[in-house]
């Protein structure tokens, strides 16, 4: 038996539309004992989209407020009006709709009393979905209005899911520099996925569904994204969980494999990076379902236009992230000094931005640009870089110059990241309280990035051995950069250094 079928050929493993779901949860709400046996009775053999119904039941509107406090997926109430006050079930609504702030269970008002609670005003003043006078409602309409209510609120839910996985997608490709730009995009597309599919599907699981996306990094694979039970795992069995592994699904040249056991695999394509696959749980397509199969194909063919691009941004930034490494790298070498110096600096000044409350997208920014805040030292000669002890007074001017000399060689460019860095090459010799290079600036005329990458350029310089000074402890390190607050550095760059202190020493002791 294969472990995978492709949907141009074969039907499903299993059909979905033959398994039995969980059942839909119904409250009564109600004082009047018969009116509860009566509804259990006439709703007894009650099935919609092959799943079942679990009535709930409550003797006044305190109970159900008690029971729609921990029940969070029920798609229909049938409320009765005049309950522990002639306008309780009436009270209920309101309670239901603005403090419970729950918009998407169906309310349906029963009464045995029409004249305490007139229907067209009611209809107009409470968001109810239906009137029903208990002595019209025999077990065929009663069974209707329960069937159109679950309709409508399965629909509601679909809407939510379909909502919240666009939401996502957007967020993702909105912040490009986002750590997890792109595992945020591929989670939202997996919830986009579930929300294209009613069958037999629990309406409160549309967007908890079981899911995960893995994309292949070095010579292994990942998961870079997961829904429901898959969620915060990092080390997942595929072959157990899915049947299948993931170089079987990439040597199949499919983009959509129907999986044993009602499961689904989706691989996206694109020439910039490795392929990411889609493996989702309770999920399966066939060309007989032509409408959902279409939408799918159609949600699919724009999911790989828009993943391409991100694949493409995310390329262009780590190409940028490694010229700058690799740039900075060779002045720290030209300078007798360890190319893991601008790593550490680079690390530092990302932990001391977000410190300081920049946003992630600026932080990613300066930490892709500080390795070249030195690139300067290029035009120095190698007698005064490479000089062991103090330099004189020529050969101290001399060396300043690297200062602008490096703004200058970066300066002109319509990258943010190049701006960034030519601000940080400027920049980072300046002092808080004035008498920097090359420009004498003070307080907040220098640009924060140049303060930031000040403190995390000094701080490991400290730390580290170098041609003119042997190391310095962390607590020698420590005691200059606090005595220098105020003074040579940011208040508030040296507040989040102290702040992310065992974090920065990590990264210290990693790239040591």
């Amino acid at each position: 038996m294969p472990e995978y079928s492709f949907l141009s050929s074969e039907k499903p493993s299993e059909d979905p539309i033959h398994t039995k779901g969980a059942p839909w949860k119904v409250l009564i709400v109600d004082d009047e004992p018969d009116i509860h046996t009566i509804t259990d009775l006439a709703l007894s053999d009650f099935e919609y989209q092959n799943r079942g119904i679990e009535l709930l039941h409550a003797n006044s509107a305190a109970e159900a407020k008690e029971v729609l406090s921990t029940e969070k997926d029920i798609g229909l109430i049938l409320l009765d009006v005049v309950m522990e006050s002639r306008d309780a079930g009436l009270l209920l609504v309101v309670w239901i709709r603005e403090e419970l702030k729950n918009s998407s269970v169906r309310i349906v008002l029963r009464t045995g009393q029409p004249g305490d609670a007139p229907e067209r005003q009611v209809v107009r003043d409470y968001d109810i979905n239906g009137y029903k006078e208990k002595s019209e409602l025999t077990a065929n309409k009663l069974y209707t209005v329960t069937c159109a209510s679950l309709r409508s609120y399965q629909d509601i839910h679909s809407l939510m899911a379909h909502e919240a996985g666009m939401k996502k997608v957007i967020e993702s490709t909105g912040d490009i520099f986002g750590k997890r730009s792109l595992g945020m995009f591929v989670e939202g597309v997996l919830e986009q996925i579930f929300s294209l599919s009613k069958i037999d599907r629990s309406v409160n699981l549309v967007i908890e569904d079981n899911s995960i996306a893995i994309q292949r990094t070095g010579n292994s694979f990942e998961v870079v994204a997961a829904t429901g039970c898959y969620r915060g795992q990092d080390d997942i069995d595929i072959q157990t969980e899915f049947g299948t592994s993931v170089e079987s699904l990439l040597s199949t040249g499919q983009r959509i494999v129907n999986l044993a056991n009602n499961k689904l695999a989706i691989i996206l394509r694109c020439p910039f990076s490795d392929a990411t696959i889609l493996l989702l749980n309770n999920m399966s397509y066939s060309p007989e379902h032509k409408n959902q199969y279409s939408l799918l194909n159609l949600f699919i063919n724009n999911v790989n236009i828009a993943y391409e691009n991100l694949s493409l941004q995310a390329q262009t930034e780590r190409t940028q992230k490694e010229i700058a490494y690799r740039l900075g790298e060779a002045i720290e070498n030209r300078s007798n000094e360890s190319g893991n110096h601008v790593k550490r600096v680079a690390m530092t000044s990302e932990l001391l931005a977000l410190g300081c409350g920049l946003s992630s997208a600026k932080a990613q920014i300066i930490k892709i640009a500080s390795p070249l805040h030195d690139i300067g030292k290029i035009a120095c000669p190698d007698a005064i870089l490479h000089k062991e002890g103090k330099l004189d007074e020529e050969e101290w001017e001399v060396m300043k110059q690297h200062a602008i000399i490096g703004e200058e060689m970066l300066s002109g460019s319509d990258l943010e990241i190049i701006r960034t860095a030519a601000n940080l090459a400027g920049g980072h010799h300046e002092r808080w309280e004035g008498g920097g290079y090359p420009r004498g600036l003070s307080g907040e005329e220098i640009p924060m990035e140049a303060r930031i990458t000040a403190v995390a350029d000094v701080f490991d310089a400290l730390l580290s051995k170098r041609c003119y000074k042997d190391a310095w402890s962390v607590q020698d390190a420590l005691d200059l950069i606090k005595n220098q607050r105020a003074k040579q550095f940011d208040p508030t760059v040296v507040d989040a250094l102290f702040n992310n202190l065992e974090d920065i020493l990590e990264i210290y002791k990693h790239y040591q």
